[in-house]
């Protein structure tokens, strides 16, 4: 079962993201662990700094990943910072998301998505913004 979920907190001073997949066929072992390795790569990267706010759990498993981020209402992003729309800013930390799990996806066919196919598309993200901070 996939999921892409908004979820409120408790506070109104920030929400998290749930996201849910499934893989086509499930994994073993050593590829659950290159399926962290895929997700680590870019939430430690330079994108990830200005695009992702906290990682609040992750699960994976022979069968999917699941993913539970967490952002501020009112960001202080560095974007915002260098005149950036908080929309702008908004749409750019979804399509991080869809990004991460586009690289997931390109090793290991993800069979059931929450989100649109066309989502593979976001694998380029990083060649397609300009974030010089």
């Amino acid at each position: 079962m996939s999921t892409f979920e908004f979820i409120d907190s408790d506070t109104e001073e920030s929400f998290d993201i749930l996201v849910q997949v499934g893989f086509e066929k499930p994994l073993d072992v050593n590829d659950t662990l290159r399926v962290l390795q895929i997700i680590l790569e870019p939430v430690t990267s330079k994108i990830a700094s200005v695009l992702l706010e906290q990682l609040i759990s992750l699960h994976i498993d022979q069968t999917g990943v699941t993913i539970r981020f967490r952002y501020a209402t009112n960001p202080t992003s560095l974007l915002v910072a260098h005149q950036q729309t908080s929309e702008y800013t908004s749409r750019l930390k979804v399509q991080f998301i869809y990004y991460l799990f586009a690289r997931i996806d390109a090793q290991y066919t993800l069979g059931d998505i929450p989100f649109p196919s066309s989502f593979r598309g976001f694998l380029t993200l990083p060649d397609d913004i300009n974030i010089n901070l």
